[in-house]
C-alpha cells in the first residue's frame, strides 16, 4: 500500500491477532513447507 494522503486513515479488520510465528521468513523453509502442502 502506498500513495496515501497525509491525513488518510487505514482500517484493518481481522478475525485473529497477528502472530509473527505464523509467517515463514526464510525462502528455504518456505520451499520445504510448500512441497508438503501442494
Amino acid at each position: 500500500m502506498f500513495d496515501f494522503s497525509d491525513d488518510a486513515v487505514l482500517l484493518v479488520l481481522a478475525s485473529d491477532y497477528y502472530d509473527e510465528s505464523d509467517y515463514i521468513r526464510d525462502i528455504d523453509n518456505y520451499m520445504k513447507e510448500a512441497k508438503h502442502r501442494f
